[in-house]
């Protein structure tokens, strides 16, 4: 028992620590709060834990992970509806449909994109 828990422990870090930046980015990207943000992503942490071995491994963990993240932010939605006042709950609502339609690898080519691009800027105009 101990030897498979420290296995699908290491599976987990290895996938989360691969994964957290664009994990945490897409939270970000809905709720548009940095505090938020990082109160979401530990809760949404601790839930992909607790859920581990419900994930099958060799499946798209960006995914998996992501569908966690979204009914995190939905429960924070209904338990905070003002924490986002400029969306209604249908633009909201779009907002994660998008999002979880995402290519979580093209976005990272997206962002590779936007640093050259910034790289290229004079330190002033960055």
């Amino acid at each position: 028992m101990t030897i498979k828990l420290s296995r699908d422990r290491v599976a987990f870090e290895a996938l989360l620590r691969a994964h957290e930046r664009p994990l945490f980015g897409y939270i970000f990207s809905l709720v548009r709060n940095l505090a938020d943000a990082e109160d979401l992503f530990q809760e949404t942490c601790v839930a992909l834990w607790e859920q581990f071995d419900r994930f099958e491994q060799g499946t798209n963990f960006a995914a998996w992970s992501t569908t966690v993240a979204r009914f995190r932010v939905l429960k924070f939605f209904e338990r905070r509806p003002q924490a986002v006042v400029a969306f209604s709950e249908e633009a909201r609502a779009r907002q994660l449909e998008v999002a979880a339609a995402a290519d979580p690898h093209e976005q990272d080519a997206r962002r590779e994109a936007l640093a050259a691009c910034v790289e290229k800027l004079h330190e002033r105009q960055r």
